[in-house]
């Protein structure tokens, strides 16, 4: 997993922020655990399988009506068969702004072109609402790696932009989770958070 990080981050340790057996399964006790720390690495287990997926987020989860993060987010597979999918953009398509038309609020307008409909979706990288967070985005709504508000279901399609294979499986668009844990990058030498000096990069919920 290390060799998969930014080359800033791969010197760094794991710090265990949140786990669904010790804290429970909500999304606002995820993100009262996770607001403060800027790069995370999110893993869950896939029951029906007993696949091990992921995501890492560049930016500090909050609920938000934003999307935001960036092109270090990846998504993976830790096993079967350990595999990266990182961000690539296609200098083909112009990138535009989101246009939040659809009942998430994550869509783009209908009016778009199809290259702009492709373009807002490429940067799909982190949406947190309410009741889901996910990561990447395809043009009928689908999402790279999305969980729901109890972190007990889950789905994952081929994201633009990360290229993914489905990671509940071939068959298995939608899942039942099992475990899900998060954890914060700290540095080796003394166990801080690394925030890269970058202060506006993290969430401040007022607690």
């Amino acid at each position: 997993l290390a060799s998969w990080l930014p080359l800033s981050l791969r010197s760094t340790k794991l710090n265990l922020i949140f786990s669904t057996d010790s804290h429970g399964r909500t999304l606002d006790i995820f993100y009262r655990h996770c607001s403060r720390t800027k790069h995370t690495i999110t893993i869950m287990e896939v029951l029906n399988t007993g696949s091990i997926i992921g995501m890492f987020a560049s930016q500090a989860w909050h609920n938000s009506s934003h999307v935001y993060g960036d092109g270090e987010c990846f998504l993976f597979r830790a096993s079967p068969n350990p595999q990266c999918f990182k961000w690539k953009h296609d200098d083909t398509i112009e990138v535009l702004s989101f246009e939040e038309d659809s009942h998430d609020g994550i869509g783009v307008s209908m009016t778009s072109s199809p290259d702009q409909e492709v373009a807002a979706v490429m940067e799909h990288f982190m949406v947190s609402r309410s009741n889901f967070i996910s990561m990447g985005g395809t043009v009928d709504g689908s999402s790279g790696l999305r969980l729901n508000e109890d972190l007990s279901t889950g789905e994952s399609a081929c994201a633009l932009g990360f290229n993914n294979d489905p990671l509940g499986g071939p068959d298995q668009p939608q899942f039942e989770i099992g475990l899900v844990e998060v954890y914060g990058l700290v540095r080796e030498m003394d166990g801080r958070a690394v925030v890269d000096g970058a202060n506006d990069q993290m969430w401040d919920p007022g607690f």
